[in-house]
């Protein structure tokens, strides 16, 4: 030890004649002995690498969406200086119509009143726009554009379409790509009707001709000239819309069947309004302005909405926030994000557990390098080095696992291109950034407390220890060891991820389970609007009569019908009806729903009282829909339609007492046409709009609407039929157009596509995560059982029997994995009660999911255990002592 000491005292005079020595200078030496040590333990490395390329490349993966979700660039000019607009009050307004838009982060209402929104009146916006010396150098208003029929460039074909005022692209900051764009003298009721294209569709509909400029196309039988087409980037403001094109919003009038002119008034909410600051002006100063503007209008108004009690006031929101995706819809991504982030802990928490085994066997090797004079921070910066490279090989291939995952995933939400996705999510340099940043962090993190741990040598039993068999000297076999709490950490974070999953899996599997109280098999569904063709009010019933028959005599159709919306698709109209002995203030919420001849045979719906509708019943609904829309000022008729009524209607109102021939009102006290109804039949009940949303009391009209979707009941396979039915349909019509044509088992798919999806991946992840864990637990094992070698077998020279060395290791490994467990289920419980609301027909604690991954885990840690414990039972007592 003399030598040793003096060759220590010549180091430390060494370092100290070179004071300018930095450790940024040793970096590329540690570089290249980390790429030494890597090389001389291949195994070692790759399976660090993969475990971390897994744990970065998830992350990676989800961090991806979140990107496009929420950190997106908004694809305008200065986008930091861009609004929205947003209101509040304490009650109400007194609206006479309300419709929202897009993602608005305000409550999405379709009634006829709202407590807060993102929709405004035209004459509001027109106001905003008409103050010269205002906080705003531009403001402009936009609206979703009613249902397009586009023709004139080939096949008729449905686009979607954006309304917008004159001031739009300018405010927003969009160049043309060709042409021109909407400007405020193109948004004049007197202006010629032109049009607007996004790149993408002129891309795909006139293959980027320059020829489409100047051209004449039908939407809704309303002839558009092509001006020209936006710029790449900008497809919409809106991260989860996309537009085909866009029109001024004074065509709305021209585009919309049957407009009601009230809907130009101040009472009527639907246009939304964003905003550019003018420089200087702080956001709180214009948001005061804005909101005294509006105070005034809603309360002292040419129509007064509110009053001052109700406090009515302005929001101006940032244009990236206020118009992202609302937070339930990025539920699921959060809990992704949280699962991925336990993957990369139980990562992180393996590798730090194979480094540490490895340190270990470099005991030796360290302590020769300080008694040489090595200093413990350079140990340390050595092995950080070494973690931190792990890492950043596990982050490369980390992004490539991203890359496939993001297709797969992307893949999975499309049902393979089916559906249109309308954000991209990509590798970007934001999410190489990341990456990079995570890479980093991670190999500090599982790389700092196994090269403390090295550092921590007594350099006397160092040297006099045999490589790989004895055990470290004066170490006691603790049960909270650095070892025994890394593998209770990842079997803990596995639990939480698997409970999760399996509560998700049993969701979608109740929810594919659910009765929807109509006959889902062989079903084919498209929607059609006569009067995007030109059809006047008074032909569209014969029209879609006739498309009946003709469709019911197409080989292999057995039944056909018609409907508002067919059931399960999401979409929802309700209404108030006032019910006799209730006070005249009051109203009774109901879904409704009009509907065709043979709805209830067609869907297989059962009719439990009464009767079904009859010609004279649609000849009914078809008089009063004219009337109220001709003569909307009218007194309403004498003679109430016929509706039939679900079961839970006529329990929940009438509580058991017969419902034949009841008679009731509309909702009492609207401004809206107050028409009677006189129930004649009661329906078995049937899921309207949603699986997970519970039935409610439903009200079934003869439809008098021009907008229907038709039910096609088959006898094989609904898709063999498509070209038929198409061929039926352009054979009345050409210029029909169809749309949203799928069978009924599609449209349910696409309803369940986030429960499917969030299930799928939960599931992946926590099997991916117990089998890290698992990975863990038997590193743990083999690495113990290769420490105590010599006491094994001492224990078998003794007598000890195999039976007796497997279960001491077996006891070990699981009850290691049974301490995980519990804590991880006890965490795993109290995190599922923050998302309670994406589980259906399973509780916090249930017990299908409990037990099952309480086996599964089981079968998984004696697999883990099971080999390192047979190594240790055929140890030979002999070999084992030779070697000491």
């Amino acid at each position: 030890m003399d030598s040793l000491e003096r060759l220590q005292s010549r180091m430390d005079d060494s370092r100290a004649r070179n004071p300018c020595t930095s450790r940024f200078s040793r970096l590329p030496q540690d570089l290249l002995f980390a790429v030494r040590m890597m090389r001389k333990n291949p195994v070692f490395t790759v399976v660090a690498v993969l475990t971390l390329a897994l744990g970065i490349g998830a992350n990676t993966t989800i961090f991806s969406v979140l990107n496009a979700l929420l950190l997106r660039v908004v694809p305008a000019e200065n986008p930091q200086n861009l609004v929205a607009l947003r209101w509040s009050a304490q009650s109400q307004l007194r609206l006479f119509s309300h419709n929202s838009y897009g993602d608005c982060q305000g409550q999405r209402l379709s009634t006829g009143t709202a407590r807060s929104s993102c929709s405004f009146s035209l004459p509001f916006l027109r106001k905003l726009q008409q103050q010269p010396a205002g906080p705003f150098s531009g403001v402009a208003g936009f609206a979703g554009a009613p249902r397009l029929d586009l023709s004139g460039n080939g096949n008729a074909s449905i686009v979607r379409g954006q309304l917008v005022s004159g001031d739009y692209f300018s405010t927003v900051g969009v160049q043309p790509a060709a042409g021109r764009l909407i400007a405020l003298s193109d948004d004049t009721p007197k202006s010629a009707s032109v049009v607007v294209l996004s790149y993408p569709y002129w891309k795909s509909a006139f293959g980027s001709s320059p020829l489409a400029i100047g051209k004449t196309i039908l939407l809704n039988s309303v002839p558009f000239t092509i001006i020209g087409v936006a710029e790449p980037r900008f497809t919409n403001l809106s991260v989860t819309l996309s537009q085909d094109l866009w029109l001024p919003l004074s065509s709305n009038s021209q585009l919309t069947p049957n407009y009601d002119p009230r809907h130009d008034e101040a009472d009527s909410f639907w246009v939304e309004i964003v905003a550019r600051l003018r420089d200087g002006v702080p956001r709180k100063q214009a948001e005061a302005e804005v909101s005294l503007l509006f105070r005034n209008e809603v309360i002292h108004g040419e129509k007064p909405l509110s009053k001052e009690s109700d406090l009515p006031s302005m929001e101006l929101a940032l244009l990236a926030q206020a118009m992202g995706p609302s937070p339930d819809k990025l539920q699921p991504v959060y809990v992704l994000t949280l699962g991925v982030g336990f993957i990369l802990l139980i990562a992180c928490a393996n590798v730090a557990g194979l480094l540490l085994a490895r340190a270990t066997a470099r005991r030796k090797e360290i302590a020769i390098r300080v008694a040489v004079g090595a200093a413990p921070g350079h140990i340390i910066r050595q092995l950080l080095t070494e973690s931190v490279l792990l890492s950043a090989l596990g982050g490369a291939c980390g992004i490539l696992f991203a890359i496939w995952a993001l297709h797969a995933i992307i893949n999975m939400i499309s049902n393979g291109g089916e559906i249109s996705i309308p954000f991209v999510a990509k590798v970007d340099l934001r999410v190489l950034g990341f990456t990079a940043a995570v890479s980093i962090v991670t190999g500090i993190i599982f790389g700092i407390a196994p090269a403390l741990r090295a550092t921590r040598v007594d350099l006397n039993t160092a040297m006099k220890e045999n490589d790989g068999t004895a055990a470290m000297a004066g170490e006691r076999r603790r049960w909270f060891s650095f070892g025994n709490v890394l593998v209770g950490i990842q079997v803990s974070l596995a639990i939480v991820l698997l409970i999760g999953a399996g509560l998700l899996v049993r969701t979608l599997r109740n929810l594919e389970h659910v009765n929807p109280g109509f006959d889902t098999h062989n079903l084919l569904v498209f929607g059609i609007d006569a009067r995007l063709a030109g059809y006047q009010d008074t032909q569209v019933d014969g029209l879609y009569r006739n498309l009946q028959q003709r469709l019911a005599a197409v080989a292999g159709v057995s039944k056909v019908t018609y409907s508002w919306r067919p059931l399960l698709r999401g979409s929802l109209w309700s209404r108030g009806v006032h019910l006799p002995g209730t006070p005249a203030d009051s109203y009774a919420n109901s879904d409704y729903m009009t509907i065709g001849p043979s709805f209830f045979t067609t869907m297989g719906i059962p009719l439990l009282v009464g009767r079904d509708f009859t010609d004279s019943d649609f000849d009914r609904a078809r008089t009063i829909s004219l009337q109220d829309r001709q003569h909307p000022h009218d007194p309403p008729p004498t003679q109430p339609l016929p509706i039939i009524v679900n079961r839970t209607f006529a329990d929940r109102y009438f509580k058991g007492a017969a419902v034949i021939g009841k008679q009731f009102g509309y909702e009492n006290g609207s401004e809206n046409r107050s028409v009677g109804y006189e129930v004649v039949g009661i329906a078995a009940d049937a899921k309207y709009n949603s699986l997970r949303r519970d039935i409610k009391p439903t009200i079934y009209a003869p439809s008098a609407v021009a907008a229907v979707y038709f039910e096609l009941r088959t006898a094989l396979d609904p898709e063999s039929v498509i070209s038929v039915v198409r061929n039926t349909v352009a054979s009345i019509d050409s210029a029909l157009p169809l749309f949203d044509m799928k069978t009924q088992k599609q449209q349910m798919d696409e309803q369940l596509v986030s429960e499917s999806t969030l299930a799928r991946l939960s599931g992946f992840f926590g099997i991916l995560a117990l089998l890290l864990a698992s990975i863990g637990l038997y590193g743990l094992l083999a690495y113990d059982v290769a420490r105590r070698t010599r006491e094994v077998g001492v224990r078998m020279a003794l007598g000890a029997r195999q039976a007796d060395v497997i279960a001491i290791i077996l006891r070990r490994g699981l009850l290691l994995a049974a301490t995980g467990a519990l804590i991880g289920a006890a965490l795993g419980l109290a995190l599922v009660r923050l998302v309670q609301t994406l589980f259906f027909g399973v509780g916090v604690i249930d017990p299908v999911t409990l037990v099952g991954v309480a086996t599964l885990l089981l079968a998984v840690a004696l697999a883990a255990c099971a080999v390192p414990a047979w190594r240790a039972a055929t140890v030979d007592p002999m070999v084992s002592l030779r070697c000491e």
